[in-house]
C-alpha cells in the first residue's frame, strides 16, 4: 500500500512540472454528424476556468491540425497549395506547447500562463482551458523559388 501511495505522489508531482504531453489516440468515430455540428455551431464566451480531460485535449488537437493519413502525412485541415505549412500551438495554464501532429504530442516550449496574451478579450482567454494559436511556416509555402513562378508572379 505504501508503494502505491508513493507512486501516486510521484506521478502527481511529475504532472506539476512542465513536460511534453503524449496525447491518447483521438476518437475519430461516433459523435454528432458533421451537418448537425454545423447547424448547431455557436460561439460561447462564458468560460468557467475548468480543465479539459486528456481525451478532450487529444480530440481537440487532432481536429484542429492532426495528421489523419500517416502514409501521406496529410493534415485534418486544408492548406494553400497543399503546403502543409500550418503549425498549431497550445497555451495552457502550465505553459506553451507546439503540437507535433505526426507524434500526436504536445511539445513543451515555455513554462508559465500566457493565455491572456493571445487575444483582445484578456479575461476570457485567461479562463479558457486552452488557447489554440495557428501559425504558418512560410518556408513551406515556397513562394518564388522557381524561375517559372518568378515570371508569372507580380
Amino acid at each position: 500500500m505504501k508503494k502505491m501511495l508513493f507512486l501516486a505522489l510521484c506521478t502527481l508531482s511529475l504532472t506539476s512540472f512542465a513536460q511534453d504531453i503524449v496525447l491518447p489516440a483521438p476518437q475519430t468515430d461516433g459523435g454528432k454528424s458533421f451537418r448537425y455540428a454545423i447547424a448547431n455551431r455557436r460561439t460561447i464566451r462564458n468560460f468557467t476556468g475548468g480543465s479539459l480531460s486528456m481525451q478532450q485535449l487529444s480530440d481537440l488537437c487532432f481536429s484542429a491540425c492532426g495528421m489523419n493519413r500517416k502514409d501521406a502525412k496529410k493534415l485534418t485541415i486544408p492548406t494553400a497549395r497543399n503546403a502543409q505549412d500550418l503549425v498549431l500551438y497550445a497555451a495552457t495554464k502550465q505553459g506553451i506547447y507546439r503540437y507535433d501532429a505526426a507524434a500526436h504530442t504536445l511539445i513543451f516550449l515555455k513554462k508559465g500562463d500566457f493565455r491572456q496574451q493571445f487575444g483582445m478579450q484578456k479575461g476570457m482567454f485567461a479562463k479558457a482551458a486552452v488557447v489554440l494559436i495557428y501559425t504558418s511556416d512560410l518556408k513551406k509555402l515556397n513562394f518564388g523559388n522557381s524561375d517559372a513562378e518568378k515570371k508569372t508572379n507580380c
